[in-house]
């Protein structure tokens, strides 16, 4: 009965969202989203979005559903496994989630929906589905497994044939704060400054904008296209904060010894352990026919099964593994209003990752390694290897909590930076000690020539003006230039 009532309110007539939503532009096209509750605030979000960037939004939420393989054929195989099984989980877990955050995904469901009526020369063609918040509920589940799997089956494959890491061009950005002591009006001041491909492929595409529902958020920040909510940076009235990539080390595959008595099962903790079976079916397009194809996967209490030989299984551990609640963490951050009630929001970690540089209006600063790190029982073996589990107590089993992650607050002389090195310093004149963060948990000291460069500038004078931080930001200065030539 719960299940049927909740498919009726799913499709239950569309609300008038246009007429409590107004989408203003500024002459640079940036929309300022104002809007009488949090479904018009989706709805409207959505919409601006639609009007620039309308076939990626619409396929966002196709892939979502794990669909693109029936529209446009097998090339998409792998991406639709994944997903049509986190899918699953966003539905299981939709109920779960705060009446605002579903709200947004209903309305942002109902845009995509009247965008792709109210356009059949592009749409028509294709056999699109009526899309559902479930489908916006899933665009954060499980994001960031998938790319684990990659990289240690990568690294088993360059293993075995001896090959060397491919090098790839880094990828990451500059956050600056100073604090009031360091400005010429008395309030801090906070740089973000994002350093992303413009591939336009999934999560790479950024996107300004405003949402306004007043008395409930006021934020303004860049988002990403297809994503009502992605965590980036921005400000409401109260703070702001910035982000750059810092790569924790997360992820732990575990190899699990099968039973040679039984089938499809582990030795775990004394005992024969089944593995879950689960078969995914997924439509795909082959010519002019779509068929039903399916693959069979397995699991265990500890994570997905992610390769197996003839006696034992690897298995994924992953903070993030069923993780449902980014958005609604970002959402808790983008609604707070003191620095209390902004690490509240972050103590949900449900966002694995990130450098965050924070500034207040009540003048502090703040900065944090952020990372849903395991406390690991064993040191870990490398992207290559997998570390033999027979016990529970063999693979880790908690976080380091939030507050035993490098951070730190409102340094003496007032300033903060980051663009990517770890977090030592971040801070010149207050270094994070390295002796209570030892590796191989955390990173050792690095600091690069973008890192020394950072330093140079945000010392370069004593007090800094918005004008100074914009300049300094835009500096054409080359370290390597002055030291090679």
């Amino acid at each position: 009965m719960l299940a049927l009532l909740l498919l009726a309110a799913l499709q239950s007539p569309t609300p008038d969202y246009p007429s409590r939503v107004e989408i203003r532009r500024t002459a640079h096209g940036v929309p300022h989203i104002l809007a009488e509750d949090m479904g018009a605030m989706g709805y409207g979000l959505a919409w601006a979005q639609l009007e620039d960037h309308g076939p990626m939004v619409v396929l966002n939420l196709v892939r979502a559903r794990g669909e693109l393989s029936r529209l446009f054929g097998p090339d998409s195989l792998e991406s639709d496994y994944t997903h049509v099984e986190t899918h699953a989980l966003a539905v299981a877990t939709y109920s779960k989630l705060s009446a605002d955050l579903r709200r947004v995904q209903e309305g942002w469901a109902a845009a995509v929906n009247r965008w792709v009526e109210t356009h059949p020369a592009v749409y028509a063609r294709y056999d699109l589905p009526t899309f559902t918040p479930h489908d916006v509920a899933a665009l954060w589940v499980d994001e960031q497994v998938e790319p684990a799997v990659r990289r240690f089956q990568r690294a088993q494959a360059r293993r075995r044939s001896a090959m060397e890491p491919v090098n790839r061009d880094n990828i990451g950005s500059n956050a600056w704060a100073f604090g009031p002591g360091r400005t010429t009006t008395g309030n801090p001041i906070l740089l973000r400054n994002p350093h992303i491909g413009w591939r336009g492929d999934w999560y790479s595409t950024y996107y300004e904008a405003q949402i306004t529902v007043p008395g409930v958020v006021n934020f303004y920040g860049d988002f990403r296209v297809g994503f009502p909510f992605y965590f980036n940076g921005g400000f409401n009235e109260a703070l702001g904060w910035a982000t750059t990539n810092n790569g924790p080390d997360l992820e732990e595959v575990y190899a699990l010894r099968l039973d040679p008595a039984r089938a499809n099962h582990v030795l775990f903790d004394g005992g024969s352990i089944p593995l879950e079976r689960k078969v995914l079916s997924v439509r795909v397009k082959r010519g002019a026919r779509v068929v039903t194809e399916q693959r069979t996967v397995w699991r265990t209490a500890l994570g997905p099964v992610i390769d197996r030989t003839d006696t034992e299984v690897h298995v994924l551990k992953s903070p993030g593994w069923e993780e449902y609640r980014k958005a609604e963490q970002f959402l808790a951050m983008m609604k707070a209003r003191n620095l209390a009630e902004w690490t509240a929001a972050m103590a949900m970690r449900a966002h694995t990752e990130s450098n965050l540089t924070y500034a207040d209006r009540d003048g502090n600063i703040f900065y944090i390694w952020n990372a849903a790190l395991p406390q690991r029982p064993h040191a870990p073996l490398g992207e290559a290897a997998a570390v033999p589990a027979a016990t529970t107590d063999d693979v880790w089993t908690t976080l380091y909590p939030l507050d035993a992650l490098p951070q730190l607050l409102n340094p003496p002389t007032g300033y903060l930076q980051n663009e990517n090195d770890p977090f030592h310093f971040t801070n010149v004149e207050s270094p994070i000690d390295s002796a209570q963060f030892p590796p191989p948990d955390f990173p050792a000291p690095e600091m690069r020539l973008r890192s020394q460069l950072g330093v140079a500038l945000v010392t370069s004078q004593d007090m800094v003006s918005v004008d100074d931080v914009i300049r300094l930001k835009h500096s054409t200065r080359m370290l390597a230039a002055e030291r090679m030539v």
